[in-house]
């Protein structure tokens, strides 16, 4: 036995309906409500955000208020005298090589020059290295004579200036009907 054909039939958002003109508006209805729920969370979040919430003290090791004993900050090894094993002075320690951890892997080495001009840069192993911030010195276990031969240190930053320098010159050769070498 088939439904008569005036009984209602449901619609996808649960309402009845009789007439296509009644199941537009049905519709249009559905889809007011469907945007009102989003932002209803949106607006709940957004609340919870802007509400002063205190969830108590953070974990330990997450702040640190004062440096402990023990503890060396980078500023004090940047600047930091370089010393050979038999106390000859080297230079200065420049800058620190990370890893992917960010352990220290090596220290940067300022060598020769006046004043930093025509200083050489060499990094050296960090293992190499016996640092003692209370003297303000760092003992390398290098030879003056091996970080003078040693090569100089070149940055990410360096190497990408010299690669463009050296595309820059062979474009400049190109265009002016030069061979490149």
């Amino acid at each position: 036995m088939s439904a008569p054909s005036h009984a209602r039939r449901r619609e996808p958002c649960g309402h009845a309906s009789y007439e296509t003109g009644k199941i537009v508006k049905r519709m249009w209805h559905c889809k007011r409500l469907s945007a009102a729920v989003p932002l209803a969370v949106l607006a709940t979040a957004a609340l919870a955000q802007t509400a002063n919430l205190d969830w108590g003290p953070p974990p330990p090791k997450t702040l640190i208020a004062e440096q402990q004993k023990g503890h060396t900050l980078s500023s004090e090894l940047i600047g930091m005298d370089v010393f050979t094993d038999d106390d000859f002075p080297v230079g200065y320690i420049d800058g620190l090589v990370f890893d992917a951890e960010y352990r220290v892997v090596a220290a940067i080495v300022s060598i020769g020059g006046v004043l930093g001009i025509g200083a050489k840069r060499v990094a050296v192993s960090w293992d190499e290295f016996d640092v003692r911030p209370r003297d303000d010195l760092a003992r390398v276990r290098v030879s003056r004579a091996r970080l003078d031969r040693g090569p100089h240190f070149k940055s990410k930053d360096l190497i990408r200036a010299e690669r463009a320098a050296a595309r820059n010159e062979l474009k400049r050769k190109l265009d002016s009907g030069q061979q490149p070498d």
